[in-house]
């Protein structure tokens, strides 16, 4: 299955490079991009999003298929930062952003199944030489 990893990413990128555009944007009434204007808590789970994920998307983005002993611990570090996300206990984190954290919460647990059914992984991290 093609995927383009690192699209979403990308926009995110984009989205904060061109922050102060965006935010004149969606000033102007006129436009009808109003509802679109992020608060300043926006913008700073924007940066944490990027921080967040920019690890891996440069592992997975890379031209050569990443091993995977490479992507295990990077997975292991998002279902880490997820669940932190889902058992927010001071109510910091807004519910949408809980109910994403959900969804790829289950994503990871999908392709954790896959990779509990084939010994080849577990071979693969074994004989890695690092």
């Amino acid at each position: 299955v093609a995927t383009c990893w690192n699209s979403d990413f990308q926009c995110l990128l984009s989205c904060k490079y061109f922050q102060k555009e965006v935010e004149q944007i969606t000033a102007i009434s006129k436009h009808g991009l109003t509802s679109y204007q992020l608060s300043a808590n926006q913008w700073s789970l924007l940066k944490d999003l990027i921080d967040a994920l920019e690890e891996a998307t440069d592992l997975f983005s890379q031209k050569d298929v990443p091993l995977i002993m490479n992507v295990l611990p990077i997975f292991f570090d998002i279902w880490l930062s997820l669940t932190d996300i889902l058992m927010d206990k001071k109510n910091r984190i807004c519910p949408i952003l809980k109910v994403a954290a959900k969804a790829a919460l289950l994503m990871i647990e999908k392709y954790t199944i896959l990779t509990s059914e084939s010994e080849v992984y577990y071979i693969a991290i074994v004989m890695c030489p690092d």
